[in-house]
Protein backbone atom coordinates (compact mmCIF):
# COMPACT_ATOMS: atom_id res chain seq x y z
CA UNK A 1 0.00 0.00 0.00
CA UNK A 2 2.42 2.72 0.60
CA UNK A 3 4.48 1.84 -2.10
CA UNK A 4 0.90 2.36 -4.10
CA UNK A 5 0.54 5.58 -2.63
CA UNK A 6 4.66 6.64 -3.25
CA UNK A 7 4.11 5.95 -6.37
CA UNK A 8 1.14 7.61 -7.00
CA UNK A 9 2.12 10.42 -5.51
CA UNK A 10 5.50 10.62 -7.60
CA UNK A 11 3.34 10.28 -10.77
CA UNK A 12 0.43 13.01 -9.87
CA UNK A 13 3.44 15.23 -8.62
CA UNK A 14 5.21 14.46 -11.95
CA UNK A 15 1.99 15.21 -13.99
CA UNK A 16 1.27 18.86 -12.07
CA UNK A 17 5.15 19.29 -12.77
CA UNK A 18 4.73 18.54 -16.26
CA UNK A 19 1.58 20.97 -16.70
CA UNK A 20 3.28 23.87 -14.83
CA UNK A 21 5.94 23.24 -17.54
CA UNK A 22 3.58 23.20 -20.18
CA UNK A 23 1.70 26.00 -19.43
CA UNK A 24 5.06 28.43 -18.67
CA UNK A 25 6.24 27.35 -22.09
CA UNK A 26 2.98 28.20 -23.72
CA UNK A 27 2.55 31.63 -22.38
CA UNK A 28 6.60 32.21 -23.45
CA UNK A 29 5.12 31.20 -26.82
CA UNK A 30 2.13 34.34 -26.44
CA UNK A 31 -1.02 31.94 -25.11
CA UNK A 32 -3.06 33.64 -22.58
CA UNK A 33 -2.46 37.03 -23.72
CA UNK A 34 -5.57 37.02 -26.68
CA UNK A 35 -8.97 36.90 -24.42
CA UNK A 36 -10.25 34.00 -23.25
CA UNK A 37 -12.74 32.33 -25.14
CA UNK A 38 -15.62 29.48 -24.65
CA UNK A 39 -17.90 27.96 -27.24
CA UNK A 40 -21.75 28.79 -26.14
CA UNK A 41 -24.12 26.47 -27.29
CA UNK A 42 -26.63 28.84 -28.75
CA UNK A 43 -24.27 31.48 -30.95
CA UNK A 44 -20.73 30.03 -31.46
CA UNK A 45 -17.58 31.26 -29.39
CA UNK A 46 -17.82 34.01 -26.61
CA UNK A 47 -15.28 35.59 -24.18
CA UNK A 48 -15.26 33.97 -20.45
CA UNK A 49 -16.79 37.58 -18.85
CA UNK A 50 -15.52 40.20 -16.53
CA UNK A 51 -11.94 39.94 -17.75
CA UNK A 52 -9.90 42.88 -19.03
CA UNK A 53 -7.21 41.62 -21.72
CA UNK A 54 -4.78 42.40 -24.10
CA UNK A 55 -5.17 41.99 -28.11
CA UNK A 56 -2.25 41.50 -29.79
CA UNK A 57 -1.10 41.76 -33.77
CA UNK A 58 1.71 40.55 -34.98
CA UNK A 59 4.98 39.32 -33.11
CA UNK A 60 2.49 39.46 -29.76
CA UNK A 61 2.65 43.07 -30.28
CA UNK A 62 0.09 44.75 -27.75
CA UNK A 63 -2.50 47.03 -29.73
CA UNK A 64 -5.15 47.49 -26.97
CA UNK A 65 -6.48 46.90 -23.61
CA UNK A 66 -10.10 45.80 -23.31
CA UNK A 67 -12.41 45.32 -20.76
CA UNK A 68 -14.90 42.12 -21.34
CA UNK A 69 -18.67 42.89 -19.46
CA UNK A 70 -20.57 40.47 -17.76
CA UNK A 71 -22.18 39.35 -20.40
CA UNK A 72 -19.26 38.21 -22.47
CA UNK A 73 -18.75 41.20 -24.88
CA UNK A 74 -16.82 44.47 -25.12
CA UNK A 75 -17.85 47.66 -23.17
CA UNK A 76 -21.03 48.64 -20.70
CA UNK A 77 -23.84 46.29 -19.58
CA UNK A 78 -26.82 47.34 -20.17
CA UNK A 79 -30.10 46.18 -17.72
CA UNK A 80 -32.36 43.88 -19.87
CA UNK A 81 -35.50 45.95 -19.17
CA UNK A 82 -35.19 48.89 -21.12
CA UNK A 83 -35.49 52.86 -19.24
CA UNK A 84 -39.11 54.00 -21.06
CA UNK A 85 -38.47 56.35 -23.89
CA UNK A 86 -34.27 55.15 -24.22
CA UNK A 87 -33.20 54.70 -28.04
CA UNK A 88 -31.96 51.61 -28.04
CA UNK A 89 -29.11 50.85 -30.53
CA UNK A 90 -27.62 47.24 -30.81
CA UNK A 91 -24.56 46.56 -32.94
CA UNK A 92 -23.39 43.76 -34.41
CA UNK A 93 -20.17 42.10 -36.12
CA UNK A 94 -16.71 40.89 -35.93
CA UNK A 95 -13.76 42.50 -34.70
CA UNK A 96 -14.63 45.70 -36.39
CA UNK A 97 -17.07 45.94 -34.29
CA UNK A 98 -15.47 44.73 -31.31
CA UNK A 99 -12.62 47.32 -32.10
CA UNK A 100 -9.69 44.78 -31.80
CA UNK A 101 -7.02 47.31 -32.25
CA UNK A 102 -8.77 50.66 -30.47
CA UNK A 103 -8.48 51.28 -26.66
CA UNK A 104 -11.78 51.61 -24.73
CA UNK A 105 -13.89 54.53 -26.07
CA UNK A 106 -12.65 53.88 -29.52
CA UNK A 107 -14.56 51.54 -31.49
CA UNK A 108 -17.71 52.90 -33.44
CA UNK A 109 -20.52 52.11 -30.82
CA UNK A 110 -18.44 54.43 -28.75
CA UNK A 111 -18.35 56.60 -31.20
CA UNK A 112 -21.94 56.20 -32.11
CA UNK A 113 -22.96 56.79 -28.07
CA UNK A 114 -20.66 60.08 -28.11
CA UNK A 115 -22.64 61.70 -31.39
CA UNK A 116 -25.98 60.82 -29.83
CA UNK A 117 -25.37 62.14 -26.52
CA UNK A 118 -24.17 65.19 -28.02
CA UNK A 119 -27.28 66.02 -29.63
CA UNK A 120 -29.77 68.86 -28.64
CA UNK A 121 -32.85 67.37 -27.48
CA UNK A 122 -34.19 64.13 -29.09
CA UNK A 123 -34.47 60.49 -26.65
CA UNK A 124 -31.74 59.43 -24.86
CA UNK A 125 -29.75 56.39 -26.34
CA UNK A 126 -28.02 53.57 -25.51
CA UNK A 127 -25.45 52.33 -27.77
CA UNK A 128 -24.63 48.17 -27.22
CA UNK A 129 -21.84 46.37 -28.33
CA UNK A 130 -22.04 42.84 -29.48
CA UNK A 131 -19.30 42.71 -31.80
CA UNK A 132 -17.14 39.26 -31.32
CA UNK A 133 -13.96 38.60 -33.20
CA UNK A 134 -14.29 35.92 -36.42
CA UNK A 135 -17.97 36.29 -36.24
CA UNK A 136 -19.70 35.44 -39.47
CA UNK A 137 -23.22 35.63 -40.80
CA UNK A 138 -24.26 32.59 -39.01
CA UNK A 139 -22.99 33.83 -35.73
CA UNK A 140 -24.39 37.11 -35.94
CA UNK A 141 -27.70 35.67 -36.88
CA UNK A 142 -27.79 33.57 -33.78
CA UNK A 143 -26.23 36.12 -31.42
CA UNK A 144 -28.87 38.34 -32.50
CA UNK A 145 -31.48 35.58 -32.10
CA UNK A 146 -30.41 34.32 -28.02
CA UNK A 147 -28.55 37.37 -26.66
CA UNK A 148 -29.38 40.27 -28.42
CA UNK A 149 -33.27 39.94 -28.72
CA UNK A 150 -34.19 39.87 -25.13
CA UNK A 151 -32.81 43.68 -24.59
CA UNK A 152 -35.16 45.01 -26.97
CA UNK A 153 -33.06 47.22 -29.21
CA UNK A 154 -35.12 49.78 -31.87
CA UNK A 155 -32.65 49.72 -33.93
CA UNK A 156 -29.65 46.87 -35.13
CA UNK A 157 -26.81 47.98 -37.00
CA UNK A 158 -24.44 44.82 -38.34
CA UNK A 159 -20.96 45.53 -39.50
CA UNK A 160 -20.42 43.63 -42.55
CA UNK A 161 -16.67 42.75 -43.51
CA UNK A 162 -16.04 40.66 -46.40
CA UNK A 163 -14.50 37.54 -44.28
CA UNK A 164 -18.12 37.33 -42.72
CA UNK A 165 -18.75 35.04 -45.41
CA UNK A 166 -16.19 33.06 -44.27
CA UNK A 167 -17.15 29.36 -43.40
CA UNK A 168 -18.05 28.64 -39.35
CA UNK A 169 -17.37 26.18 -36.66
CA UNK A 170 -19.23 22.77 -37.88
CA UNK A 171 -20.97 22.59 -34.26
CA UNK A 172 -22.26 24.63 -31.61
CA UNK A 173 -21.68 22.22 -29.06
CA UNK A 174 -20.82 24.08 -25.62
CA UNK A 175 -17.88 23.41 -23.62
CA UNK A 176 -18.79 26.32 -21.19
CA UNK A 177 -18.55 23.41 -18.56
CA UNK A 178 -17.22 24.27 -14.77
CA UNK A 179 -13.35 23.04 -15.40
CA UNK A 180 -13.14 25.06 -18.76
CA UNK A 181 -14.51 27.93 -17.02
CA UNK A 182 -11.70 27.49 -14.04
CA UNK A 183 -9.03 26.90 -16.79
CA UNK A 184 -10.64 29.60 -18.90
CA UNK A 185 -7.91 32.34 -18.11
CA UNK A 186 -5.18 29.80 -18.83
CA UNK A 187 -2.54 29.44 -21.47
CA UNK A 188 -3.52 25.31 -21.73
CA UNK A 189 -7.10 25.80 -21.75
CA UNK A 190 -6.53 28.66 -24.43
CA UNK A 191 -4.35 26.47 -26.26
CA UNK A 192 -6.90 23.65 -26.51
CA UNK A 193 -9.69 25.43 -27.68
CA UNK A 194 -7.73 27.47 -30.67
CA UNK A 195 -6.17 24.57 -31.86
CA UNK A 196 -8.25 21.13 -31.49
CA UNK A 197 -11.99 22.92 -30.59
CA UNK A 198 -12.01 25.31 -33.03
CA UNK A 199 -11.32 22.33 -35.26
CA UNK A 200 -13.20 19.72 -34.06
CA UNK A 201 -16.47 17.98 -35.19
CA UNK A 202 -18.21 18.91 -32.34
CA UNK A 203 -22.28 19.16 -33.70
CA UNK A 204 -25.55 18.16 -34.25
CA UNK A 205 -25.11 18.51 -38.10
CA UNK A 206 -21.21 17.73 -39.09
CA UNK A 207 -19.64 19.53 -42.18
CA UNK A 208 -20.04 17.51 -45.45
CA UNK A 209 -16.98 16.16 -47.73
CA UNK A 210 -17.99 19.22 -49.91
CA UNK A 211 -17.94 21.57 -47.12
CA UNK A 212 -14.46 20.68 -45.71
CA UNK A 213 -13.30 20.68 -48.95
CA UNK A 214 -14.69 24.39 -49.27
CA UNK A 215 -13.34 25.50 -45.67
CA UNK A 216 -9.66 24.17 -46.89
CA UNK A 217 -9.59 26.23 -50.09
CA UNK A 218 -11.01 29.06 -48.18
CA UNK A 219 -8.48 29.00 -45.64
CA UNK A 220 -5.85 28.40 -48.65
CA UNK A 221 -6.70 31.52 -50.26
CA UNK A 222 -9.68 33.29 -48.61
CA UNK A 223 -8.97 36.87 -50.87
CA UNK A 224 -10.80 34.68 -53.49
CA UNK A 225 -13.20 34.40 -51.74
CA UNK A 226 -13.70 37.60 -50.50
CA UNK A 227 -12.95 39.75 -54.12
CA UNK A 228 -14.66 37.93 -56.48
CA UNK A 229 -18.31 36.78 -55.25
CA UNK A 230 -19.29 35.22 -58.67
CA UNK A 231 -15.91 32.96 -58.24
CA UNK A 232 -17.68 29.53 -58.68
CA UNK A 233 -16.26 28.46 -55.59
CA UNK A 234 -16.98 31.93 -53.76
CA UNK A 235 -20.44 31.58 -55.02
CA UNK A 236 -22.06 28.93 -52.54
CA UNK A 237 -20.45 30.58 -49.65
CA UNK A 238 -21.96 33.84 -50.51
CA UNK A 239 -25.60 32.10 -50.89
CA UNK A 240 -25.10 30.71 -47.67
CA UNK A 241 -24.41 34.26 -45.75
CA UNK A 242 -26.62 36.43 -47.74
CA UNK A 243 -29.53 33.54 -46.58
CA UNK A 244 -28.20 34.62 -43.14
CA UNK A 245 -28.41 38.28 -43.70
CA UNK A 246 -32.35 37.74 -44.89
CA UNK A 247 -33.06 35.92 -41.91
CA UNK A 248 -31.49 38.28 -39.55
CA UNK A 249 -33.26 41.35 -41.95
CA UNK A 250 -36.34 38.95 -41.44
CA UNK A 251 -35.79 38.30 -37.10
CA UNK A 252 -35.02 42.02 -36.73
CA UNK A 253 -38.22 43.53 -38.69
CA UNK A 254 -40.59 40.84 -37.14
CA UNK A 255 -39.36 42.34 -33.47
CA UNK A 256 -40.15 45.65 -35.08
CA UNK A 257 -36.75 46.91 -35.00
CA UNK A 258 -35.02 49.11 -38.17
CA UNK A 259 -31.79 46.93 -39.63
CA UNK A 260 -28.72 49.41 -40.62
CA UNK A 261 -25.90 47.32 -42.34
CA UNK A 262 -22.76 49.16 -42.39
CA UNK A 263 -20.01 47.55 -45.08
CA UNK A 264 -16.29 48.02 -44.21
CA UNK A 265 -13.91 48.03 -47.28
CA UNK A 266 -10.72 46.39 -47.35
CA UNK A 267 -7.80 47.76 -47.87
CA UNK A 268 -7.40 46.36 -51.32
CA UNK A 269 -10.91 47.87 -52.07
CA UNK A 270 -9.65 50.96 -50.82
CA UNK A 271 -6.96 50.93 -53.04
CA UNK A 272 -8.74 50.53 -56.45
CA UNK A 273 -10.86 53.16 -55.15
CA UNK A 274 -8.09 55.20 -54.96
CA UNK A 275 -6.74 54.47 -58.49
CA UNK A 276 -9.58 54.56 -60.00
CA UNK A 277 -9.90 58.12 -58.47
CA UNK A 278 -6.97 59.53 -59.31
CA UNK A 279 -7.36 57.72 -63.05
CA UNK A 280 -10.47 59.81 -63.30
CA UNK A 281 -8.90 63.48 -62.16
CA UNK A 282 -6.15 62.49 -64.83
CA UNK A 283 -8.75 62.20 -67.26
Amino acid sequence: LRRALLGLSLGTALLLGLLVALELGLRLCGYAVQPALYRDGEVGFRFHPNQTRSMTGKAGVILARVHINEIGYRGPAFGREKPEGTLRIACLGDSFTFGWAVEEGEGYPDRLQEILDAREGGAPCQVMNFGMPGANTEAELRTYVHVVRPYRPDVVVLGFFLNDVAPGGAGMGSTDSLPLRLLGRTALAEAFLRHVLRRAEISEHPRTEAERETLRIYRENPARFGHDPEDPLARPLWDVAMAHLEELASEVRADGCELIVACFPTHLQVRRAMAGLAESEER
